[in-house]
């Protein structure tokens, strides 16, 4: 009871989730990571699931405008809104079933 859940590890093992192919598995994880990395403001998810457009040459560098991409954006609204509705139905399971 006392330890942290390791989401990354856990996820794979939700039932609905253990029972999907390798892939659905490995998106599901990728997309945590993925979410956790913009919540977090780490560099590499924010260039990832960005597109990028210099906006003003600097001498020995850019300003850069980061926009969401609309795939990456699309990916992980799915997969959110798949955990929510999974979540909530086991919810709805555990206090609506006798």
């Amino acid at each position: 009871m006392s330890q942290k859940v390791n989401v990354v590890d856990e996820l794979p093992r939700l039932s609905w989730i253990a029972a999907e192919e390798p892939l659905v598995q490995a998106t599901m994880v990728a997309q945590w990571r993925m979410l956790s990395g913009f919540e977090h403001g780490l560099g590499w998810a924010m260039l990832r699931g960005s597109d990028a457009t210099e906006e003003v040459a600097i001498p020995g560098g850019a300003q850069m405008r980061l926009t969401i991409n609309d795939d990456a954006f699309s990916v992980a609204a799915q997969c959110v809104v798949w955990l929510m509705r999974s979540a909530l139905a086991r919810l709805e399971r555990l206090h609506m079933d006798p």
